[in-house]
């Protein structure tokens, strides 16, 4: 488990896969930082761009970072246990668009969470479903 019943230990490298659109295009696992939960990307479903070259963070504000690889990037941190059982007041960095949102995850089902992204007000963010991956899912190497 990961959520409401669960220790930050218990958390530790559990590998959860996007379902946006029912896809699955990449998994992430969550991991002990201190003392919040932050997560890292950990294997996509095409390990490579469309011309072969390896997925970057292309869309990054910072040149700096534009050519660093996704895989294993740390991209959820500072995840605080609530009182009702959530993890709240962490941040999700979108290589998709360069930006940073504010993150709230929920379990749903002992195989299954929530995450909720937005920006200042819960109201107006985006919600995805994550699925508990395959323990023998293979993991893209940094």
């Amino acid at each position: 488990p990961i959520i409401a019943d669960a220790s930050v230990a218990a958390v530790s490298m559990r590998v959860f896969c996007a379902n946006r659109r029912r896809t699955g295009r990449f998994g992430h696992e969550y991991y002990r930082c201190g003392p919040a939960i932050c997560g890292r990307f950990s294997w996509f479903k095409a390990s490579h761009a469309s011309d072969g070259a390896p997925l970057v963070d292309r869309k990054n504000p910072d040149p700096n970072k534009q050519k660093r690889p996704l895989c294993g990037m740390e991209f959820v941190t500072g995840l605080m246990p609530a009182r009702d059982g959530t993890w709240t007041s962490g941040k999700i960095y979108s290589a998709g668009t360069g930006g940073f949102y504010d993150l709230d995850i929920t379990k749903v089902e002992p195989n299954r969470l929530t995450e909720r992204g937005y920006k200042g007000m819960r109201l107006f963010g985006k919600t995805f479903t994550l699925t508990r991956a395959p323990a023998d899912l293979p993991r893209c190497k940094p």
